[in-house]
C-alpha cells in the first residue's frame, strides 16, 4: 500500500513528444517562408512591402535556426 511516485518518469517521453512538435513548427516555418519569397518575386509588390517581406523573411529564418538549434537532453 505504500506507493513511491516516480516523477522523473513522465519525461521519459518528453523527447518523443517534442521532436515531432518541432517538426510541424519547421515545415510552418518553412511554409510562411516560401510564401514570403512568392510574395517577393510577385511584380504586383512594390519597393516597400518587398522590404518588409525580406525582413519578415529574415526573421523566419532566425527563428527556424534557433528551432533547430534547441536539443532534448535526458535529465
Amino acid at each position: 500500500m505504500g506507493r513511491t511516485l516516480d516523477f522523473r518518469a513522465p519525461r521519459a517521453y518528453a523527447p518523443t513528444m517534442v521532436r515531432p512538435l518541432r517538426l510541424a513548427l519547421q515545415l510552418v516555418l518553412f511554409l510562411m517562408l516560401l510564401s514570403v519569397v512568392i510574395s517577393i518575386a510577385a511584380a504586383q509588390t512594390g519597393p516597400l512591402e518587398k522590404g518588409a517581406l525580406f525582413l519578415l523573411g529574415a526573421g523566419l529564418v532566425w527563428l527556424a535556426s534557433r528551432l533547430r538549434g534547441t536539443t532534448t537532453r535526458p535529465a
